[in-house]
């Protein structure tokens, strides 16, 4: 982690939020947690010490059931927000639906967006019926083409996918990965200049460096998984997180992962997996 210092150029900042896992009813408990309330939570946070973020980035995982009413749970609990919302979908995620809360969610082509000082890359990795990620051959080729033709003189591109590029150190989670990191990581790895990437579905913190890329996966808004465990395993008493990024005109990132208090009034039970 890296303190957040005043910036001394001007900058990009965004908030990072990933696998809220939305039921369809409010007050539905995944595992004892009310994902629902714990969302609600992590943005009461986030506006709060946060207000003056440029947008925020959600990497998928944002439903649980994939089915309309969550993606209504998850538009009443951005009511009121007041940056702009980004998002790319996560194995459990149905695109189409979440689409129409963000239009710019990706289907089966990348989504540029240009944020002045920096791109904003969205990437859809979800395969259907499968929990492993892929990008399409597609995606990877249009990834390369706006490689290609930026200034390579200015500006930053951050990437966003739900499935970490890669290992994170479990053996049952790294095989659920995205299987063509290395054709990612490839072309990502031709710039000069630093490219920040940014992921889910670890329900851990990452942050990694490959060559000229740095990697940064956050911890869930409800349950998060033990670290370096060979099989699935949740932390007992799971704090919401979400983190903070200050990207520079240079391209250095400045990042704070914050976890909160686990809200009070939380139903218990729903063995959903």
């Amino acid at each position: 982690m890296t303190d957040i210092e005043p910036a001394p150029h001007p900058s990009l900042t965004f908030i990072h939020i990933t696998d809220t896992h939305l039921l369809d009813d409010e007050g539905d408990a995944l595992h004892g947690v009310d994902t629902g309330q714990t969302l609600r939570a992590v943005l009461r946070d986030a506006a709060r010490c946060f207000p003056d973020a440029d947008f925020t980035l959600f990497t998928g995982d944002i439903s649980q059931t994939g089915n309309a009413a969550s993606y209504r749970l998850f538009q009443s609990a951005l009511a009121g927000w007041r940056t702009p919302v980004y998002c790319v979908p996560g194995n459990h995620d149905t695109p189409a639906r979440l689409r129409r809360i963000a239009p710019t969610c990706p289907d089966r082509r990348m989504t540029t967006v240009d944020l002045g000082a920096a791109k904003l890359l969205l990437l859809n990795s979800r395969v259907a019926g499968q929990h492993h990620g892929r990008l399409s051959d597609g995606q990877i080729e249009q990834l390369e083409r706006c490689l290609g033709e930026g200034d390579d003189k200015t500006g930053v591109y951050i990437v966003a996918l739900h499935h970490p590029p890669v290992a994170v150190g479990s053996r049952w989670l790294d095989r659920l990965n995205l299987t063509n990191a290395d054709k990612l990581l490839s072309v990502l790895g031709r710039r000069d200049l630093p490219v920040l990437l940014l992921c889910g579905h670890a329900h851990q913190e990452i942050d990694r460096r490959v060559g000229n890329i740095r990697i940064l996966a956050t911890p869930s808004t409800c349950y998060q998984f033990v670290a370096y465990a060979d099989t699935p395993q949740r932390e007992q008493s799971p704090r919401p997180a979400y983190r903070f990024v200050r990207v520079d005109a240079q391209g250095t990132v400045h990042t704070q992962t914050r976890f909160i208090r686990r809200p009070r009034r939380e139903r218990r039970g729903g063995g959903r997996v």
